[in-house]
């Protein structure tokens, strides 16, 4: 996200920093680009490029209040490959079936 706070810019719910409602800044690159036409009324999407002079600093994004964050993934158990083998082996049985059906 890019910090502004001036022009048209909201504040960020759970930081509170001022950030652009029309701008997006792509930190590796230090690139700024404008990604709404008149957000105030239409807010067509567009993808300009925009000159980065340094005014507009970069915010980090953050999780929306009210957004659930997601659990994290649950690896797979040891038994995934006995798992795969047993489906392998149904899958070929059931080839075989519909194979001596046709």
């Amino acid at each position: 996200l890019a910090g502004k706070d001036h022009g048209k810019h909201t504040i960020q719910p759970r930081s509170g920093f001022p950030i652009s409602r029309d701008l997006l800044y792509h930190q590796p690159t230090n690139r700024l680009f404008d990604v709404l036409r008149d957000v105030e009324d239409t807010a067509e999407p567009v993808w300009n490029e925009v000159e980065n002079d340094g005014r507009l600093p970069w915010v980090a994004p953050v999780v929306p209040l009210g957004a659930v964050e997601p659990d994290d993934p649950v690896p797979p158990s040891d038994d995934l490959y006995d798992r795969v083998a047993k489906l392998e082996a149904d899958f070929r049985k059931i080839a075989r079936t519909w194979g001596e059906l046709a």
